[in-house]
C-alpha cells in the first residue's frame, strides 16, 4: 500500500496539508525546582533553557501582569494568588470566609487551629470536646 503521504509538496498545499514542524519543547526553572521535577521533564524529552521562548516556567510565582502577558502556547506551576489555596493555613481563612457568607452549604472542613496564633482557642476547644 503507498503511503498517503507521499506527494509533492503543491500537491500537499493543495490538500490544506501543512509540512510537519518539530517543536522543542523548553522548560526554563525559575527559583526553586527539585531533582525529580528536573528529572521528570528530562525523561519526557524538555531540555532546559535559561531565556528564550520557553513552553513551561516551573518555580516563579508571576504577577497577574506576567501571566496575562503569556503566549498561548506557555505554561507555568504557578498562578497569580496560588497560596491562597497551597497552604492549608490560607485555604482554611478562605473556606472559612466564604462559609460566613454561605453558611452550612460550606461545612467542608474540621474545626482548624492555626499554631501558635491560635493557642488559646485550641485549648478551650480541647477543654469542651476531649
Amino acid at each position: 500500500m503507498a503511503n498517503a503521504c507521499v506527494g509533492s509538496a503543491q500537491a500537499k498545499q493543495a490538500a490544506g496539508l501543512h509540512p510537519l514542524m518539530v517543536v522543542r519543547m523548553l522548560v526554563k526553572y525559575a527559583g526553586i525546582a527539585n531533582s525529580p521535577v528536573k528529572a521528570a521533564f528530562t525523561e519526557a524529552g524538555w531540555r532546559s533553557t535559561k531565556t528564550g521562548p520557553w513552553s513551561v516556567c516551573w518555580g516563579h510565582i508571576f504577577t497577574a501582569e506576567e501571566f496575562a502577558n503569556l503566549s498561548e502556547f506557555q505554561r507555568v506551576n504557578h498562578f497569580p494568588g496560588t497560596w491562597e489555596l497551597g497552604r492549608k493555613d490560607y485555604l482554611y481563612r478562605n473556606v472559612a470566609a466564604l462559609k460566613r457568607v454561605k453558611g452550612d452549604a460550606l461545612n467542608i472542613v474540621p474545626r482548624f487551629f492555626i499554631l501558635p496564633r491560635d493557642y488559646d482557642e485550641f485549648r478551650a476547644d480541647l477543654e469542651r470536646n476531649p
